[in-house]
């Protein structure tokens, strides 16, 4: 019994020692090791990004800095820090990303109050890696959960090829200082591992990307249609100038308003509207006058002549020798022997040989028609027969 004593009470009091310690190590820790990080760890950002405008490598672009504040403080110096490395408070941040460089040019902010005495001053630091904003005025603090956003302008992404899901990754660190002179206390540390004087602090990943590119093909497009008839698919059809007979008076004017022309392009700078073909001829030389100046409907002279008029759209507009003298003119000449006592009529020497003459101009857009009303006047010495003019009508679009 004494020795088993002996051995025993040693052991006990080994175990009552070693515990004693540990209880007190662990009664005490926890204000040892709170009182040392509260005096040194800055708050912690909440909600914070950077939005980028382009995430293509290399790309010069816009950022949006924001973030949620964890301290109440005055706020004088605000970092973002980006790094290749990590988002870690207190890690080396060199290298810079590949290629990257900050903007320089604040666009907007919020949240950051109301300074007096002085001014919000953006510049880069560090080789182009740190973007610094600070301003040395007096104002009130700013306080915690306040939302705060910079928009940044000319911030050159990093120019990696993004070969592999986490290639074009790259981070940012964001600091706010109580002080300018903290801010440069820690611009001091150029690799970035500084930690004295920030206030609050926060890491963000980001990452570039490459581009989808999306082709699709648009083709050349004009549509164009002459008829005579209710609609396009009437074909160019019969003109017939003259009484229910078909024949022409020296001492009445007769008209044909029944040519339609439909028209819609996407030529870039429009297209132009010819019309082609001989004056009224019989017999290969007998002919009725085309009128080669914009010219009044006469009784009792030769005259052949057309003007033009727009019936629906907006993006036909009539050549001003073929407009009548106005599209309210041609349009009110549309009625056999009332020509119209204000209409003038045309038919130019270009129009008697290829490629024609114009007679409307027309621009990319929706859909469009327009009329042809003709003219023939005869004198009393026309020679008699059947006198006829194939015309040709020519769209011709410029892409």
């Amino acid at each position: 019994m004494k020795t088993r004593f002996k051995v025993t009470k040693p052991f006990k009091a080994v175990i009552f020692v070693s515990t004693s310690l540990a209880l007190l190590s662990a009664t005490l820790m926890p204000f040892l090791l709170s009182n040392r990080v509260l005096a040194a760890a800055p708050g912690e950002d909440t909600s914070r990004s950077i939005q980028m405008y382009d995430s293509t490598p290399g790309a010069t672009t816009t950022y949006v800095v924001s973030f949620t504040t964890a301290s109440t403080s005055a706020i004088q110096g605000i970092v973002v820090d980006y790094c290749s490395t990590d988002p870690l408070l207190g890690d080396t941040c060199n290298p810079a990303p590949s290629g990257f460089a900050t903007g320089t040019t604040v666009t907007g902010t919020s949240g950051l109050g109301t300074m007096t005495g002085g001014t919000w001053t953006a510049a880069s630091a560090n080789g182009g890696r740190t973007f610094e904003y600070y301003n040395g005025g007096a104002g009130g603090s700013v306080g915690s959960s306040t939302p705060i956003s910079i928009t940044i302008t000319g911030n050159v992404n990093p120019n990696t090829t993004c070969s592999t899901v986490s290639a074009c990754e790259f981070y940012a660190r964001i600091f706010t200082f109580a002080t300018t002179g903290n801010l440069t206390t820690w611009l001091s540390t150029t690799d970035g591992s500084g930690s004295t004087g920030i206030v609050d602090f926060g890491g963000i990943a980001m990452t570039t990307v490459s581009n989808v590119i999306v082709n699709a093909k648009v083709q050349e497009m004009i549509n164009f249609c002459v008829y005579t008839g209710l609609s396009c698919g009437s074909g160019s059809g019969v003109v017939t100038l003259g009484n229910a007979e078909g024949v022409l008076s020296a001492s009445t004017a007769y008209l044909d308003n029944s040519t339609t022309y439909s028209i819609q392009t996407n030529a870039h700078t429009g297209a132009v509207i010819n019309v082609e073909g001989p004056t009224l001829t019989y017999s290969g030389t007998a002919t009725i006058t085309n009128l080669t100046s914009p010219t009044l409907s006469a009784t009792g002279n030769s005259q052949f002549g057309l003007c033009t008029f727009v019936d629906t759209g907006t993006t036909i507009t009539p050549v001003g020798n073929y407009n009548g003298g106005g599209s309210t003119y041609c349009h009110d000449a549309i009625a056999p022997s009332t020509p119209g006592v204000h209409t003038l009529w045309y038919y130019g020497v270009n129009a008697t040989t290829a490629p024609g003459d114009a007679i409307a101009n027309v621009v990319a857009g929706s859909a469009a028609t327009g009329t042809v009303v003709y003219l023939a006047n005869i004198s009393a010495v026309q020679q008699a027969g059947i006198y006829t003019s194939a015309q040709i009508y020519i769209a011709t679009g410029t892409y």
